[in-house]
């Protein structure tokens, strides 16, 4: 009686070792890997490329391109700063790292116009996210106050780029020639894909006037068989989708108007790279 109590006694103590032990091995484990779990539950954040990014009430900037090369561990930032120029003296740039919230080293390798090619290096191997601030500045005379002397540097938007957004490619250095071929491609890509986004949307409108076309029809058809009541309700029905057919012709009027616009900004485009590139060869 007394060897068997001690058996058993054994055998829940080994059990309760194994379960204290089991526990220890999972808590380690999860420390271990909750990095990697904490980490995905980063919210993306990432600015959109080619698309207007409201910096003013009147003012836009474009990213054209903003890519990372994994070998190198530099990014590159592609930005039409539109007429902030005009605005500001001065457009600088500071970026910082989320990983470890580190100033990231900036560099304007290259500026044709209103665009900016800005080059990014130093960043961990692990980074998350970046985020750029476009800094504009404007003189102050030397009688302000000091205070009033640092209100001339303001940031005008901060842009970021996220790990799980960024376009991965090489970044290849260039002569000034080619940085300006380049971002002239890059301007003629962003305005053709707003081209085919918006020859998409006549399309579907195009198609939606259709269809209220064969409505109307049919709902004319339908009156002949319908009280005066019914025939009341129809005629309210066709007058709501002629109306909506009148909005409808508007919006693709306006459309083929961007078209246009787009086509026109293509020339200028082109036609501005021409000069440019025979200026850098005089």
């Amino acid at each position: 009686m007394f060897n068997k109590d001690k058996v058993n006694l054994r055998r829940k103590s080994n059990r309760m070792y194994m379960t204290i032990l089991g526990g220890v091995f999972l808590g380690l484990a999860f420390f271990l890997t909750s990095g990697f779990v904490f980490e995905e539950k980063v919210e993306v954040l990432s600015s959109p490329v080619n698309e207007d990014i409201k910096v003013s009430s009147t003012e836009n900037v474009v990213i054209n391109r903003w890519i990372y090369d994994p070998k190198t561990g530099q990014m590159e930032v592609i930005i039409d700063t539109g007429h902030l120029k005009n605005e500001y003296d001065t457009i600088d740039f500071e970026a910082f790292q989320r990983s470890d919230g580190s100033e990231v080293d900036t560099e304007v390798v290259f500026q044709y116009e209103d665009h900016y090619v800005v080059r990014l290096e130093g960043l961990s191997p692990d980074y998350t996210q970046v985020a750029l601030d476009l800094i504009g500045t404007k003189e102050v005379p030397e009688e302000e106050e000091a205070e009033e002397e640092q209100s001339g540097r303001s940031i005008l938007r901060t842009l970021y780029a996220d790990y799980r957004e960024v376009e991965e490619a090489s970044i290849e250095e260039r002569e000034s020639g080619e940085y300006i071929s380049y971002t002239t491609d890059l301007i003629i890509e962003g305005i053709r894909e707003n081209i085919q986004t918006v020859e998409e949307d006549i399309k579907d409108l195009k198609a939606d006037s259709e269809d209220a076309e064969e409505r109307i029809a049919s709902l004319r058809e339908d009156k002949v068989y319908q009280t005066d009541e019914e025939k009341l309700q129809t005629d309210n029905d066709i007058n709501a989708l002629e109306v909506k057919k009148n909005e409808t012709a508007k919006e693709i009027e306006r459309l083929k108007m961007d078209l246009e616009r787009f086509d026109d900004k293509i020339q200028k485009t082109e036609q501005r790279e021409r000069e440019q590139l025979l200026e850098t060869t005089d």
